[in-house]
């Protein structure tokens, strides 16, 4: 870490680089900021301008766009203290959709264009032109929080001076007027953000789109409301006189939220909009978008899961495959491979949704925006497909489900699960909800209402990558099975159990084994008085000591290799256990090899 003493920061590493100059993330005064430091000595000139722009914006309270504090200069090196905006932009964004190839959701780009405007609205209003407006200068984080970034090449319009005509910024996003070596003023940045919204929209550059094939640029109007094609025609105009100004763009987005919300609230068709990819082995064979069972009792051994395909009828169902007809099937047989996007019409409403997309292999992702869901009470095993990416469940209705056992149950490909809204209290069911999702690394399930829920048997089993759970609002106060319930986390490295009740489960066998880069486990709050099994509950894991002085184990009938193979359990207090009723301790502390002492006199057997 290199220490600069003069102004006192620490550098902790370089974080980019341009044309200007390169950019470091700093320690200062124990706060974190980005320091811009130039490539090139400066003019005079230069420096008066920048320096006219950095002094407006450290007085802009705005958070879409990001804080300057001050400048100065270093051994003839201009430098910029800055706000760290992160190391992720709007240009990676869209790349992750088109590497899923998957559309942006209408409402996430609505706020994300909203957020952009809000800020362009001040930076116009302190006449400054940021010049330099594209995907790559704008930083967007995980809440998909914007802020507008890079000013360096920025240009402050004074009273008298309302145009400019330096050719600079980045080419794709240049408006025509500079291609053209004319004066421009403002209004450029708003041709830049044209290209920005249909780049949201089409995920692909405008300039590329026109380069190719010289056409007016289209978005998807099945996908999204035809008003932002509108929109994007007006910014994107050849005469900078026909472009609106900020205010009136964002008039116009106004007006496109009511129109949207009213189209969705008058929409009758109900959707599943669906994306799947074949391989050039899989061409003119079957392949299935609903539920791929072949064997009805496989699936369990006291009920039939539920046939969607049974309800569908011409009458009631439409299908379209890459925007054309097709005669109802639950699959097709491709003629090439590729991504295959895939819509069902509805015309009717459905109250069980299980084993929906059951063993669908090549399902990659589901868009369930437009689905309604407000009826359904069964979604028991209805992501149980091996290939599946994403779900995304933020605007799904799920306040009537009841049954959400083995939901993504097998869905071993699926790295990014929204939850954040799913409306969890009438279930009673989450038996192996997330068992084997193996690619997961995070899980927040705080806006989990679990108050009903009986069986969480399995329910994060073998979910390998699982590093963290957000657990803290868990109410399990009517869980009367936790079997497995964390059993091959491997990967788990904390787990704030605070707010378990278990006053009332009965079966705790191989709850946490396995659980090998668990390494230390606050059970202070169970309650284990209606435990019978507890089976190998902590086996295999790494657990260096465990306090549970707290165990009542007066029911427990077995302790069959409760605590074997952890081998870096060091110390345990079972003072309180009572063994009365166990008849199996076959291996309970096998392979402990560095349990040193183990007081057993409490134990009756």
């Amino acid at each position: 870490m290199e220490i600069n003493t003069e102004n006192n920061y620490k550098i902790i590493k370089k974080i980019g680089e341009g044309g200007f100059g390169d950019v470091y993330l700093i320690e200062k005064e124990k706060k974190i900021y980005a320091l811009k430091k130039s490539k090139f000595k400066l003019s005079k000139e230069e420096i008066e301008n920048l320096s006219k722009i950095i002094n407006i914006l450290t007085k802009i309270k705005n958070d879409n766009i990001i804080k300057y504090y001050n400048t100065f200069v270093e051994k003839d090196t201009f430098c910029i203290l800055m706000e760290y905006g992160g190391d992720y932009n709007l240009k990676q964004f869209i790349k992750s959709f088109t590497d899923k190839h998957e559309f942006i959701k209408e409402h996430i780009i609505k706020d994300i264009i909203f957020q952009i405007c809000i800020g362009l609205k001040d930076i116009h209003k302190n006449n400054i032109i940021h010049r330099d407006l594209t995907p790559d200068n704008i930083f967007i984080d995980k809440n998909n929080k914007i802020k507008i970034g890079d000013f360096d090449i920025s240009k402050i319009l004074t009273t008298n001076k309302r145009y400019t005509q330096n050719i600079i910024g980045k080419y794709h996003y240049f408006a025509p007027e500079i291609e053209k070596g004319e004066k421009y003023n403002y209004k450029i940045d708003i041709y830049s953000l044209g290209c920005i919204i249909y780049e949201l929209f089409t995920l692909n550059e405008y300039y590329i789109h026109k380069k190719i094939d010289d056409k007016e640029c289209i978005i998807d109007l099945d996908v999204y409301n035809k008003k932002w094609q509108d929109l994007i025609d007006s910014l994107l105009q050849k005469d900078y006189h026909q472009r609106p100004d900020i205010e009136q763009v964002l008039n116009k987005i106004n007006l496109i939220k009511d129109e949207n919300t009213n189209k969705i609230n008058s929409k009758k068709n109900n959707e599943i909009r669906l994306t799947v990819k074949v391989n050039h082995w899989e061409i003119g064979t079957k392949i299935y978008f609903l539920n791929n069972i072949d064997n009805k009792n496989w699936i369990s051994e006291d009920k039939n899961y539920h046939d969607l395909f049974n309800e569908m009828n011409s009458s009631n169902t439409e299908l379209f495959i890459n925007d054309e007809k097709y005669e109802l099937h639950k699959y097709f047989i491709p003629k090439k491979e590729g991504i295959f996007s895939i819509k069902i019409i509805l015309h009717f409403s459905i109250k069980d949704c299980s084993y929906m997309f059951y063993n669908c292999y090549n399902l990659t992702n589901v868009d369930l925006s437009s689905f309604d869901a407000q009826n359904v009470v069964n979604m028991e095993g209805m992501f149980s497909c091996n290939d599946l990416r994403t779900i995304d469940f933020s605007s799904i209705n799920t306040e009537n489900v009841t049954n959400m056992s083995s939901l993504f149950k097998y869905s071993m490909k699926l790295y990014e699960c929204n939850l954040s809204s799913i409306n969890t209290k009438n279930v009673i069911d989450m038996k192996y909800m997330f068992h084997k999702c193996y690619c997961l690394h995070n899980l927040n399930l705080s806006s989990f209402d679990t108050s009903k829920v009986e069986n969480m048997e399995g329910m994060f089993w073998a979910c390998y990558w699982l590093e963290n759970i957000e657990l803290t609002s868990f109410n399990t106060v009517n869980v009367n099975n936790m079997k497995r319930l964390f059993s091959n986390c491997e990967h788990l490295k904390s787990l704030d159990l605070s707010s378990f009740k278990t006053r009332n489960v009965t079966n705790m066998e191989s709850m946490f084994s396995l659980c090998s880069s668990l390494k230390s486990i606050d059970l202070s709050s169970f309650d284990t008085k209606n435990v019978t099994n507890m089976e190998g509950m902590f086996g295999s894991c790494s657990v260096e000591n465990l306090d549970l002085s707290s165990f009542d184990t007066e029911k427990v009938t077995s302790m069959n290799s409760m605590f074997c193979y952890d081998l870096n359990l060091k110390s345990i207090d079972l003072s309180s256990f009572n063994t009365k009723n166990v008849t199996d301790m076959v291996m309970m502390f096998g392979l402990c090899s560095n349990l040193k002492i183990l007081d057993l006199s409490s134990f009756d057997t």
